[in-house]
């Protein structure tokens, strides 16, 4: 079995594990576990001028790669700059947060294993703590 699909900015929307935690935040889901790939979720995320995510930890790995714009995320102390065409990747359980920089961004995320969005079990944390950045 396979699953094919495209990137289309129009069906992109807020997740719930994510509302009342971010600011202009939107994504769109390509491949996760109802399209038959329990082993990691594809998505796109946007965030608007000014928009953030709250401090978070997943019990996943992910991988960030950016398409257009520039994204800062903070973790474990420090803050990376990532311009169009960088990449990062993030260790399960390592708290993060992500805020747009001087205008909107884009970017492809991979999740693995992939998201839970079941409604039984909770795999996204908000830690309610303020991450200080550093300069990037």
């Amino acid at each position: 079995m396979y699953y094919a699909t495209k990137i289309d900015d129009s069906t992109a929307g807020i997740p719930s594990a994510l509302e009342g935690h971010s600011f202009a935040y939107r994504r769109q889901v390509l491949v996760n576990r109802a399209t038959g790939s329990p082993h990691m979720t594809l998505s796109v995320g946007h965030l608007d001028a000014d928009g953030y995510l709250d401090p978070a930890l997943h019990s996943f790995e992910f991988s960030i790669y950016v398409f257009s714009g520039s994204l800062a995320i903070t973790t474990l102390g420090q803050t990376t700059l990532l311009d169009t065409d960088h990449a990062i990747a993030v260790p399960i359980g390592t708290v993060y947060s992500l805020r747009a920089v001087d205008g909107p961004v884009k970017w492809l995320h991979m999740a693995s294993p992939a998201e839970i969005d079941d409604g039984r079990r909770q795999d996204t944390f908000f830690i309610g703590e303020t991450l200080v950045e550093s300069t990037p």
